[in-house]
């Protein structure tokens, strides 16, 4: 993987965390701090898109805290 490659995986899984964040708050009103870092520590694209479209379907916050990784 280039350097350029890299750069761009990591703008990706940056904006899909941004964005998982956005439509918690939108959502929930409120995202916990912990939560917050949570997200910052998955790197995994998959994960992170599993996580978005979770974030849009989820019930409750509590919800989606349940099915993040540990």
């Amino acid at each position: 993987m280039t350097i350029a490659d890299k750069l761009k995986t990591e703008g990706r899984q940056e904006a899909l965390q941004e964005d998982i964040l956005e439509i918690l708050e939108l959502r929930f009103q409120s995202v916990s701090y912990s939560i917050k870092k949570q997200l910052e520590e998955i790197s995994d694209a998959s994960t992170l898109r599993r996580l978005h479209r979770l974030a849009v379907q989820a019930q409750s916050l509590e919800e989606f805290t349940k099915q993040m990784p540990a």
